[in-house]
């Protein structure tokens, strides 16, 4: 193109030259020497060819820019090592970023060291999708290193590929599956992986994508970064600074959906208000989560802004468009409704996966509930939950995520929605199949009470410090174990009796599981610690694998540090729960001096409990003695009164 612009100016030098020249006829001559100038409409329509030919030679070096192959390694699988047993094939699931585009150069490496003995007369066969890429016979290296690199075309490449490793028999009587067994190799991270080749195209908008497109660039560098910086982060979600129950439920749902993307990390999101849309659009994607008439600040495309003023009452909407300049595109997802009803309804939609594949519009206007995918799958499967130890399962009753309900005060701060954000986020990773997740989330303050019709046929979790647990109950309901007047009181209630807060570690996060006030079949659960529900130990509670095997009973107790007790109040016990948590975690201890603690008491306990069998067996001894010899001496009595009955009818007299 450079090239041709070069040509056309040459030529227009050349035309020159022959008008102003002697010589090249004498009209030509005369004309441009004498001063006449030339027809205006020539000069303009050369000069727009001019300029649409340099427009398109800087569109053409602009995309050639854009388009340049990147090259990235990705590795195969998540631990550091595994082994492939011979006797069964190995399958991994591997995830591609579908915002860029695949290019020719691609390669599989992979290096196999032998872990078992070698079988001759087999081979292995490596496939990518259901295609075999390799088949080779390992009858001269089955006890050596084997080194693989295989080429990749990028048909081949989709957004979920399966990399499968065989061992198949080359014996036309088949080896038998106990030879094959004894074939193995191992495979280290390092070692295994997947040099993808790659191009940027341009970003679009692919509002049926979603969540993914938000997502999909952590693909492409899935190692954390040991030092995350502020601008590390993929996304953003924006939130008003005084939201509903409406915001709260997209919040949720968003949050689910996004759990249920198995290879996003914490430090891949962040949580912030709606006025900082400007700085966050520049370096990161968002999510807009507002009613229309909190869109002020927002600068929306025409097509979008149209739309938006076109809503009616109880009407969603759901738009994406890209913000920026080429060079730093970012999309902008917008979840808004005309109303508080209208909001909740965009959530529905985006907490739907068939619902948004199916949406034709960008934007797409909302005028109902999507449905659920087939007939029959609202069913709910029946939950037993028998103590704490089943926290983290108790809201999943259903596949869908209906049967999850959470009960929070109103005012959420962003501090305590990005709390709840993490906890919404792994209702999602604990159902990563469901294509519908649609959670539900109630508020309540003092004067309040949460509409019950939300609550009903659900498992609750509801939040709150120690003193609003009772702010969140019908007046019907059971008292919580716990009770304090305001979260400034120097004494809480603890089983009727009152306790002094500065003995106990302030660092608490209380669990009570109970039956549910709404629904005969369902259970609640209060959560919370003496001034707020977010603090690190609730995080510790709800989401720490290592919490489980710790609890137990239908009280519990955490601090920060991981250090729980529980308590079962249905049964009676030799110490009270304060007692217990004055001795399970006692204030201002570390872990290490706490579990001394522990093992001493531990210790003097099963002391005690052999002193006490002893003392009970010798104490059962003495007492069986003592029975003994009064029944010694009863007997020796009784023989001694019937010889005196003898020996006196024997002189004569009467007995």
């Amino acid at each position: 193109m450079t090239l041709f612009l070069r040509s056309m100016r040459a030529r227009r030098v050349g035309e020159t030259a022959r008008y102003c020249c002697p010589g090249n006829g004498a009209g030509a001559t005369r004309r441009a020497c004498s001063g006449q100038p030339r027809r205006p409409s020539s000069c303009l329509l050369v000069l727009v060819v001019l300029l649409q030919l340099a427009w398109l030679d800087l569109t053409v070096q602009s995309a050639g820019a854009q388009e340049a192959t990147d090259r990235v390694r990705l590795p195969l699988f998540r631990s550091n090592e595994l082994e492939i047993a011979g006797a069964t094939p190995k399958e991994f699931e591997f995830y591609l970023p579908r915002h860029v585009m695949a290019a020719s150069g691609g390669q599989l490496h992979v290096l196999l060291r032998p872990a078992k003995e070698p079988v001759p007369n087999t081979a292995l066969s490596v496939s990518w999708n259901h295609r075999i890429l390799l088949l080779t016979n390992l009858s001269s290296r089955a006890d050596a290193l084997m080194s693989l690199q295989l080429a990749l075309e990028p048909s081949w490449l989709r957004g979920l590929n399966t990399l499968a490793f065989e061992v198949v028999s080359l014996d036309t009587n088949a080896t038998p599956l106990t030879a094959l067994s004894r074939a193995g190799w191992s495979l280290r991270k390092s070692e295994c992986y997947l040099e993808y080749a790659f191009t940027r195209p341009p970003f679009v908008p692919e509002l049926a994508r979603f969540p993914h497109t938000l997502a999909e660039e952590r693909l492409l560098a899935p190692e954390p970064e040991l030092t995350p910086t502020k601008t590390a982060s993929l996304f953003t979600i924006l939130l008003p600074g005084v939201g509903g129950m409406s915001h709260l439920r997209a919040a949720a749902i968003l949050a689910a959906r996004l759990g249920q993307l198995t290879y996003l990390k914490q430090t891949d999101w962040r949580v912030g208000p709606l006025e900082s849309w400007k700085l966050e659009s520049q370096v990161r994607h968002t999510v807009v989560v507002a009613r229309r008439e909190q869109l002020g600040g927002i600068e929306l495309p025409l097509f979008v802004a149209s739309a938006l003023s076109a809503l009616g009452p109880g009407q969603g909407m759901l738009a994406e468009f890209i913000s920026g300049p080429p060079a730093r595109e970012h999309r902008v997802v917008l979840m808004t409704g005309a109303d508080e009803a209208g909001l909740e309804l965009a959530a529905l939609t985006a907490g739907s996966a068939p619902a948004m594949a199916a949406l034709a519009d960008n934007p797409a206007v909302l005028n109902q509930k999507p449905s659920l995918i087939a007939p029959g799958s609202d069913e709910v499967k029946p939950l037993s939950v028998d103590g704490l130890y089943q926290l983290q399962e108790v809201l999943l009753a259903d596949h869908y995520g209906r049967q999850a309900a959470y009960l929070v005060p109103s005012g959420a701060t962003l501090e305590q929605v990005r709390l709840l954000f993490n906890i919404w986020m792994e209702l999602g990773r604990r159902l990563p199949t469901a294509p519908v997740l649609w959670p539900e989330v109630v508020t309540y303050h003092r004067g309040w009470l949460p509409p019950m019709e939300r609550l009903q046929n659900r498992n609750v979790l509801a939040f709150g410090s120690v003193a609003d647990w009772p702010l969140a109950l019908p007046p019907n309901a059971a008292r919580p174990a716990l009770r304090m007047i305001t979260v400034y009181d120097e004494t809480v209630t603890i089983q009727g009796r009152r306790q002094k807060r500065s003995e106990l570690e302030p660092t608490l996060a209380f669990a009570q599981l109970m039956p549910s006030p709404w629904s005969s079949t369902n259970l609640l659960v209060l959560i919370g610690g003496w001034r707020d529900y977010a603090i690190p130990a609730t995080e510790q509670l709800l989401l720490s694998p290592a919490t489980p095997p710790k609890l137990g009973g239908n009280l519990a107790a955490i601090d920060v540090l991981g250090r729980a007790t529980s308590y079962e109040l249905r049964h009676v016990a030799s110490e009270s729960f304060a007692e217990r948590l004055r001795r399970m975690i006692p204030a201002g201890v570390g872990r290490e001096e706490t579990a001394k603690r522990t093992a001493a008491h531990e210790s003097r306990r099963v002391s005690s409990q052999q002193w006490n069998r002893t003392l009970s067996a010798i104490c059962g001894a003495i007492l069986l003695l003592l029975v003994a010899a009064r029944l010694i001496l009863v007997g020796h009595q009784s023989r001694l009164r019937r010889r005196a009955f003898a020996a006196e009818r024997a002189t004569g007299g009467t007995a």
